[in-house]
């Protein structure tokens, strides 16, 4: 886990979750590892980092941010509004595989499961709301629940009264363009990650 600001320093590297936490707290960005790549996020809930970023990578504001958390029970509110069969599409989306499959080909199975980011509505009312720099001009946020271990930590240690879903932003990676399938819109992005809109 790093500082992106100057990686090869080592005031700016660290193994300790809760000092990356502190960082994040702090409004610093931080490079951390995904499942597949390595990514740069934010607190969401510091307009002025995640304002950082947005500039770092070029991305307008109204396109919105994806954000990972560690647990689906935390973002039970924004399931909500999905009925019982989407609700458990998305859970089952991010649940790991059984285990009658070989352990490298779970690995690689569980690493294309857990890119799966969906687009879920936002409820009329939430009592934590989601702020507009990460929605975009979007009545949805983009999320993903994270399979990797010490990224899950990570999370964990986020949760506060004002993010109690325990979301840092993820970016990663150039945009590798849009397509749709069946009957709800997925775009590609972030090395290769598929959105899927939850109310599809």
């Amino acid at each position: 886990l790093m500082k992106p600001s100057d990686p090869l320093s080592n005031s700016n590297t660290t193994t300790d979750i809760k000092q990356a936490a502190r960082w994040l707290k702090s409004g610093q960005l931080l490079c951390y590892p995904t499942e597949s790549v390595w990514g740069i996020g934010c607190d969401p809930f510091d307009e002025s980092a995640v304002a950082q970023l947005l500039a770092i990578k070029q991305r307008p504001v109204d396109k919105g941010m994806i954000v990972i958390t560690d647990d689906v029970e935390r973002i039970a509110p924004l399931l909500a509004s999905l009925n019982a069969k989407q609700r458990q599409s998305v859970k089952d989306s991010w649940q790991p595989l059984s285990n009658h499959h070989s352990i490298n080909q779970q690995a690689v199975n569980s690493q294309v499961q857990h890119a799966q980011t969906w687009l879920l509505p936002l409820p009329e009312s939430l009592e934590v709301t989601i702020p507009s720099w990460i929605t975009g001009i979007h009545n949805s946020v983009a999320v993903r629940v994270i399979a990797h271990p010490l990224i899950q930590q990570l999370c964990a240690q986020m949760v506060t009264l004002d993010n109690p879903y325990g979301f840092i932003v993820s970016k990663r990676g150039k945009k590798e363009g849009k397509k749709k399938e069946g009957g709800g819109e997925k775009e590609k992005e972030e090395g290769g990650e598929e959105k899927k809109k939850g109310n599809s």
